[in-house]
């Protein structure tokens, strides 16, 4: 026997392909469902305390900003929509789904006025996740 009839075993087994959800309408529900799921929880949680007392002309800007923070969660549902028409793992899927979850239930709590230190670090934390998700999405890497 030759040494080059022989064969020899792969140290690895072949990586598995994660799985796709197949239809883009299909990847497209799932964001929107945890968007609003995100949003709806926080609604059930913050929007029932009371109003704050104090100046009302801080409420009016916190308000205000808070607008500007759905701004951009709304261009941030816009890319994605785009996004979704092409193939996406699932757990990609989710982790966007999961950013967008965040951020909304931020925009619903900071709306209230209630606790808004941790509902701004909620919101940086979904924006953050949604950011890291992009910048290492192969598909977006080699369009750019």
């Amino acid at each position: 026997m030759s040494l080059t009839s022989q064969r020899r075993p792969t140290s690895l087994p072949r990586p598995r392909a994660l799985p796709q959800l197949a239809p883009p309408l299909a990847r497209r529900l799932v964001l929107l469902g945890l968007l609003a799921v995100g949003a709806g929880l926080s609604a059930l949680t913050s929007l029932t305390a009371p109003a704050p007392s104090g100046d009302p002309m801080l409420g009016w800007m916190l308000r205000m900003m808070t607008i500007l923070k759905a701004g951009m969660v709304g261009a941030a549902v816009a890319l994605l929509w785009l996004r979704m028409r092409h193939d996406l793992p699932a757990s990609r899927v989710l982790g966007y789904g999961l950013g967008l979850a965040l951020a909304a239930a931020a925009l619903v709590g900071l709306w209230s006025l209630h606790s808004i230190g941790l509902w701004a670090l909620i919101f940086y934390l979904g924006m953050g996740t949604l950011v890291t998700l992009a910048w290492t999405d192969p598909a977006i890497r080699r369009r750019a």
